[in-house]
């Protein structure tokens, strides 16, 4: 499963801009891997005393909720015709 998921994101980046795929990938690559790190960061600042409580849930997913759905829109909006 995971070699077809691989497999399809990389054509997408060929497909996009076949001569600048490569730069489109480290692009894609960086902004992952700086969501990665900046996540955990986050809600460690959201979460106190260790123990997660309803609201800061809501605090910690909401955000992460509206990027996510923008971005699909953006994706439906521009992307996807």
């Amino acid at each position: 499963m995971m070699r077809r998921r691989r497999v399809g994101w990389q054509i997408n980046h060929l497909d996009l801009a076949p001569r600048y795929a490569g730069v489109l990938v480290g692009i894609t690559m960086t902004v992952g891997t700086l969501a990665g790190v900046i996540n955990p960061l986050v809600v460690a600042a959201l979460v106190k005393h260790q123990v997660l409580m309803l609201t800061q849930c809501r605090a910690v997913i909401s955000p992460s909720l509206c990027v996510s759905c923008h971005c699909c829109y953006f994706f439906m909006l521009y992307v996807a015709r």
